[in-house]
Formats: structure tokens, sequence, C-alpha cells
């Protein structure tokens, strides 16, 4: 999807309420682009790489927020669609979560836009410490001494932030990465496996990573591959589901949740050996997406 500085001409009436978003968002571009330059004007002394780091963090986030315009514009032109029907090309625009992945220029760069319901993910805030040692140990940490430790860790910096701001712990997936006995290919391996804001702790039988059945059910490595099979195979029902878990405890997503999970990924020159990637958590209130969350996971 490209920006486009000159937007053909929208239809009146009711249509007219895509070009009111369209120019919101073209408002938050210019805001967030306006202060990656001046920031990257005023910062002349960092290095090269500096620099381009910054320059991707603006545009990952810049992303983010246009992300979350899109997404409403959609939600907005559904309902309305009801008394107006769309037209092929404003169908074809409209950007629905169920559809993604999408692609997304912006600022210089083109990202990789995927969505899908968080709560197919577990919240940090909710893993005790048996759970995080099975996390770092399916990571590939080895040393059960550093596991434990490591585990520790986190379970004490959350231990703090209640003490000191209350709720439930961890507010941001950011406060993670500030802990200093995880090792920062750690960080960037729980990002793909825990969320912050959702307050759930469940599974899906189909589609949350396999790695998760080890961490919060307890399966042994036959178990997952026996799992991964059965998913080759097509969609697994409740009944295979509850056979395929054996004993395990785990609980199971039995409903949509109100959480969108988007990851946004920037295309890198062939043979990078990773990529920048947003990670956002939304939630749906009053009928529209707000932020919650965003990490900035960087090679």
């Amino acid at each position: 999807m490209k920006l486009n500085p000159h937007p053909r001409p929208l239809p009146q009436g009711e249509g007219g309420y895509i070009l009111l978003f369209v120019l919101g968002v073209l408002a938050v571009v210019a805001v967030l682009a306006l202060g990656m330059s001046s920031t990257l004007r005023l910062d002349a002394q960092r290095t090269v790489q500096d620099k381009d780091r910054l320059q991707e963090e603006y545009a990952l986030k810049g992303m983010a927020h246009y992300t979350v315009a899109r997404l409403n514009v959609g939600l907005q032109a559904q309902r309305q669609a009801a008394t107006r029907p769309l037209e092929a090309a404003e169908r074809r625009a409209l950007w629905v979560a169920e559809e993604s992945p999408y692609t997304l220029e912006f600022a210089g760069f083109s990202a990789t836009v995927q969505m899908e319901d968080a709560g197919i993910i577990p919240d940090a805030n909710r893993l005790d410490e048996a759970e995080w040692q099975r996390l770092f140990s399916a990571l590939g940490e080895k040393d059960t001494k550093l596991i434990a430790s490591y585990a520790k860790a986190v379970l004490l910096t959350k231990q703090s932030i209640v003490m000191n701001q209350g709720g439930m712990g961890f507010t941001s997936l950011h406060e993670l990465r500030h802990i200093p006995a995880l090792p920062q290919h750690l960080v960037r391996g729980v990002h793909d496996h825990v969320l912050v804001g959702t307050q759930l702790k469940q599974l899906e039988i189909n589609r949350s990573p396999l790695l998760l059945f080890r961490v919060l059910g307890g399966l042994d490595e036959a178990q997952v591959k026996a799992l991964q099979s059965t998913r080759s195979r097509g969609a697994i029902a409740s009944a295979d589901a509850t056979r395929l878990l054996g004993n395990s405890t785990v609980p199971l997503m039995t409903q949509k949740s109100s959480f969108l999970r988007v990851r946004i990924t920037l295309k890198t020159p062939q043979g990078a050996d990773y990529a920048p990637v947003a990670v956002v958590l939304l939630k749906m209130e009053n009928n529209a997406y707000k932020l919650l969350d965003q990490f900035i996971v960087q090679p």
C-alpha cells in the first residue's frame, strides 16, 4: 500500500468519511516525518548506523499508527455498507485484520503488515516461574542455572513494578528489554511468544506457536510433534485437541478476543540476517481499535 499525495476523488455523501480519515492519517504521517527529520538534523554526531536505526524506528512507529487508522477506516466502512454498498475499488482499498498480510510503504521503507488475534499469545504477567524457565529453555538456553536466574530476574522486576506502580506488573514489552540479567537474544525470542496488556493466558489449538504448548501446557517433544503433524492435515476439532493435549492443563481459547497483534516487518536487503520488527498490540473499544503497546525489535 503506497501513500499517494494526490488521492483520486472520492464519492460524495457517506463516502466522505474516508476522505476525513485519510486526511487524519496524512496529518499523523506528516508529524512523524517532521519529528524524524528534525531529530536526525539535531543529532548529526551519531554514527551512520545509529541514524539508520533511529530512522527505522520512526518509520515503524509511523506505520503502526497508520495501520490503526486504516483498520478503523475499514471498520467504519463495513458498518456503513449496510446502508450504502461499497464500490469494488473501495472494498479493495479497505484493510481487514482477517485478510492480512498487507504491504505498506512509508518514509522510504517498505514493510509487511501481519495481523492475528492476540488471544492466542499469553500475557507476560500471567506466566509463573516454571513457565518462564520452560520458555527460556525452549528458546535455546541450555544452562539450567542461567535459566533459573533469568526467570527469577523477570519475576523480581515484575514484583518491583507492582510495588512501585501497582497493577499486574509489566506495562510494556519494553520493560523486558531493560532487565540487566536478560540477554538480548532471549528478549528477541520472548517477543514472539508473549504480549503485555491482554491479561489473558490461553492457547488456540490451531494457531498458537507450538513452542507455547511446551511452555504453558508442559507437553513433551513427542506430543508437540504429534500436534504439529495433526495441524498439517487441517483444522483440529475440539475433541481431537483433548486427545492431543493428554493430561495437560493448558487453557484453550474458546472465542475471539478483543485484542489484535500486529507485526510490522521492514523489508531489508537480500541476505540480511535480521529485519527490524514492530510488535504492536491493539484493543477493540467502542467499535474502534486503539494502540496499547508497541515494541521495536532491532537486529
